[in-house]
């Protein structure tokens, strides 16, 4: 009872016949496809679940949540149910599995654990009157078998694993970030990233109001020296990874990520390259000298014109990680942007020492056009990969 879908099928169903293997059903021992590359990989179903719940919050089309996601993901769900048996403390033991195509040999990996867990808090945030008592209670009971999402401990601190036990590397891939994508476990303030609408407007309006302003009269402990050590944390990561080359790291994003992009490659020589959107967090003490300061804005009031603020300010003031930019990069914004006035990004970029270009998309506001993207994926990749 249940529903698993093989990483590679037929549209009609079927596993490709190369990776089942041609000796008849009848006469196998092993009813499970010959290739190992993925024959105890289960995670498309998780997937294809977690893409379905994304289209009905999009759509909000309650006849294709109710006739078509309930089905499919009730499905999947059921099949991790019955698949595996628990462990003496009652949480399901996942084995045999593997993480991808990389690792054999696993317990409890992390794609598989990671799309459980997504899709049983989003279905459990969806309103009462689309769900059934029955199918609240058995989503409940699933998460309640869930064991822990699988951690490791590196040279730089704990990180995410492919899996709670792991062994037998074939393949080269990263299954441990499939809780940041696409099953969006964990996000920038340490929150999980797939709860109801209505928990976060309340962070908003609660714990996480004026986030931006947090202990800003200290410099150890202002919110974002977490925000930025976590940027270099990442770089650690991708050093640490088997697939990567050594060489090559591109930063980019737009707004607080392109903020981020332009800290990332001032404060870490590994930066190689840099493209950046309309950068937020520049120049916050514009509104203190007659200009208009970047993204939050905060010096407009004298809630936050406090001395001590100021100063600490200056710790996380984007210009003065553009002053540290060494790399080439790619930059582009418009002269309508209402959130990022363009005099702020102009203070950043006019710092930069570094071998840079600027696209300017007059028009635009804080947005971008396709073929702004198009650009800048052109411009990167081709650095990249040169």
């Amino acid at each position: 009872d249940g529903a698993y879908y093989p990483e590679c099928m037929y549209f009609w169903g079927s596993v490709f016949t190369g990776d089942y293997g041609w000796e008849p059903f009848e006469e196998r021992s092993d009813k499970l496809q010959e290739s190992g590359w993925h024959k105890w990989e289960w995670v498309s179903g998780p997937e294809l679940a977690f893409m379905m719940l994304d289209y009905y919050d999009y759509t909000q089309d309650t006849d294709f949540l109710q006739d078509k996601v309930l089905p499919v993901a009730n499905g999947v769900i059921k099949f991790f149910d019955n698949y595996y048996e628990l462990d003496e403390s009652g949480k399901l033991f996942m084995h045999p599995s593997q993480a991808l195509e990389t690792w054999w040999d696993c317990d409890n990996p992390m794609p598989e654990l990671a799309g459980l867990y997504g899709i049983t808090e989003r279905l459990l945030a969806l309103p009462e009157n689309l769900t059934t008592e029955q199918d609240r209670h058995f989503w409940k009971s699933l998460k309640t078998k869930l064991p822990e999402i699988p951690l490791r401990e590196t040279p730089s601190g704990t990180a995410l694993a492919p899996a709670e036990r792991f062994e037998n590397k074939i393949h080269i891939e990263n299954p441990e970030l499939y809780a940041v994508f696409p099953f969006r476990l964990f996000g920038i303030h340490g929150i999980p990233v797939n709860l109801d609408k209505s928990v976060y407007d309340n962070l908003m309006q609660g714990a996480l109001s004026g986030y931006w302003t947090t202990n800003l009269d200290d410099r150890d402990k202002a919110y974002y020296k977490r925000v930025y050590l976590g940027c270099v944390r990442a770089v650690d990561f991708i050093e640490s990874l088997d697939c990567f080359n050594g060489e090559d790291i591109g930063v980019t994003g737009g707004s607080q990520g392109g903020a981020l992009s332009i800290v990332t490659a001032g404060l870490d020589n590994r930066i190689d390259y840099l493209a950046a959107f309309y950068p937020a967090l520049s120049d916050l003490t514009g509104f203190l000298h007659g200009r208009a300061g970047g993204w939050p804005q905060i010096f407009r009031d004298d809630y936050t014109n406090k001395q001590e603020k100021i100063e600490t300010s200056k710790y996380f003031d984007v210009v003065n990680f553009a002053r540290f930019v060494k790399v080439q990069g790619w930059y582009s914004w418009g002269y309508n942007d209402n959130v990022c006035p363009p005099t702020s990004m102009y203070a950043a970029y006019n710092v930069i020492k570094a071998e840079k270009e600027l696209h300017i998309f007059q028009e635009t506001q804080h947005w971008t056009f396709p073929e702004q993207h198009e650009l800048k994926n052109k411009w990167l990749f081709k650095k990249l990969q040169d």
